[in-house]
């Protein structure tokens, strides 16, 4: 009789024990998903904010490109691209602008550039954004951002629509009409237009004067510094440099001296 009834309360103890194991097993699996759940998320959340904060210091920026140089010498420009540790160089040439000022007093301008297509399409259309149309190809074509259009009271652009346009260069103050190649959305904050290879040529504006070179580097600061030393600079050039979000320094402007020039 006591042996049944040990037998009995054993077996409730140890079903009692096994639902209680159940219960903690189903907790456990339970804070396991969660805890997986939560994990993945910081980490989605940590590399969408980086990856948004480097398309914001891309279009902020205007380009991609890592480091550039303006008026650089034939010479400098060979050397340059010899160079194995820059993936991709880029060419612009400033044609001119076009200045206003508002009956405020606030001047805004329309900066006039021609861009190669690996400048183009490498160093610049991923700092843009609801591009229309296309680059332009003839002499008489050009492209606008929104700021552009605004400047020129343009509401409603249509392609291939009359731009004229009155601005300065070093060829003095220029009228010209263009048609509208295409449009898109800028960050820079100032008004962009984008004319052909041909009208650049042309107009003479592709010396080397007006030529800035647009570098992307394998690692950067790295190479950035390494470039330095690597190219001789004029005494009146200098490297601009735009850092990764990882560095200490978002923008780097340096002139090597003697010693880094191996003088």
């Amino acid at each position: 009789m006591h042996a049944n009834r040990n037998k009995e309360a054993v077996k409730k103890v140890e079903k009692g024990m096994m639902r209680a194991n159940r219960i903690r097993n189903l907790f456990a699996v339970l804070a396991v998903v969660l805890t997986t759940f939560m994990i993945t998320t910081v980490f989605s959340l940590g590399i969408n904010y980086m990856e948004n904060m480097e398309l914001t210091g891309v279009r902020t920026a205007g380009s991609s490109a890592d480091v550039t140089l303006a008026a650089p010498t034939a010479g400098q420009e060979r050397q340059i691209r010899a160079l194995d540790y820059v993936e991709t160089v880029g060419v612009r040439y400033r044609v001119g602008s076009a200045v206003r000022t508002n009956a405020e007093g606030r001047e805004s301008s329309i900066a006039i550039q021609y861009y190669d297509e690996t400048e183009w399409e490498q160093h610049f259309q991923g700092a843009i954004s609801q591009m229309h149309g296309s680059y332009p190809v003839r002499a008489d074509e050009i492209m606008l951002s929104e700021d552009a259009l605004e400047f020129l009271g343009i509401t409603d652009p249509v392609l291939h629509m009359e731009i004229p346009l009155a601005f300065s260069s070093k060829n003095g103050e220029q009228q010209e009409i263009f048609s509208l190649s295409g449009w898109f959305r800028s960050y820079t904050g100032t008004g962009m237009a984008f004319v052909s290879e041909s009208y650049c040529t042309a107009g003479g504006y592709a010396a080397q004067e007006d030529k800035t070179l647009s570098l992307s580097l394998r690692e950067m600061p790295g190479d950035y510094y390494r470039i330095q030393k690597d190219i001789p600079l004029d005494d009146d050039q200098y490297f601009v440099g735009s850092v990764s979000m990882s560095s200490s320094s978002s923008l780097l402007r340096h002139r090597p001296s003697a010693s880094e020039a191996g003088v």
